[in-house]
C-alpha cells in the first residue's frame, strides 16, 4: 500500500472516529433530559420492546447517567451521607487538636 493510500485511510478513520464522538455525545445529552426517575423507567419500558443488540448503547448511556446521579446526590452538600462524613471530620479534628 502506497503512502497516499495510508494517509487517505488514516483521515478517513479519523473523521469516522471523530462523527461517531459527536453522535453520542449528542444522544447522551439528549437521554439526559430524562431525569427522574419515572421518565427513565418510562423509557427503560420503551426500549424493553425491542431487542438488546438494538438498544444497548442506549441502555448503557442511561446506566451510566444514572450512576453518576447517585454518585453526585451522595455526595453533595447537603445530603445527609455528606452531613454524616463532615461531622465525622468535624469530630476527629476536635479531638486531636
Amino acid at each position: 500500500m502506497t503512502l497516499a493510500a495510508r494517509l487517505f485511510i488514516a483521515r478517513v478513520q479519523a473523521t469516522s472516529r471523530k462523527a461517531a464522538r459527536k453522535r453520542r455525545s449528542n444522544l447522551e445529552r439528549e437521554l439526559a433530559g430524562y431525569a427522574t426517575p419515572a421518565e427513565r423507567g418510562d423509557l427503560e419500558e420503551t426500549l424493553d420492546r425491542y431487542p438488546y443488540g438494538t438498544t444497548h448503547e442506549l441502555r448503557g448511556i442511561l446506566a451510566r447517567q444514572s450512576m453518576a446521579d447517585d454518585i453526585r446526590s451522595r455526595h453533595s452538600p447537603g445530603t445527609t451521607a455528606c452531613l454524616k462524613r463532615s461531622r465525622r471530620r468535624f469530630a476527629k479534628r476536635r479531638v486531636v487538636g
